[in-house]
């Protein structure tokens, strides 16, 4: 299962605060969950879907190669 950011700024409310609320105050308090879980989707690229990987704008990774350049020549 994917991780979902939600902002904090948002509080969830508890099953106890639920029980109280009207009908219509239960479609609004869904319908703003999902306006904002819809903002929070990351964007598409390579990595997360299908999208072929010549239409990623993203920089290219660097080399994470621990090891150091030496001053030897290359090869044998």
């Amino acid at each position: 299962m994917k991780n979902i950011k939600i902002k904090r700024e948002f509080v969830i409310k508890k099953p106890s605060e639920l029980d109280k609320l009207s009908h219509e105050e239960l479609l609004k308090y869904i319908k703003d969950l999902q306006k904002r879980l819809v903002k929070e989707k990351p964007k598409k690229n390579s990595t997360n879907s299908s999208i072929a990987l010549a239409t990623d704008i993203t920089k290219p990774k660097k080399n994470q190669s621990l090891r150091k350049r030496s001053n030897k020549k290359v090869g044998g």
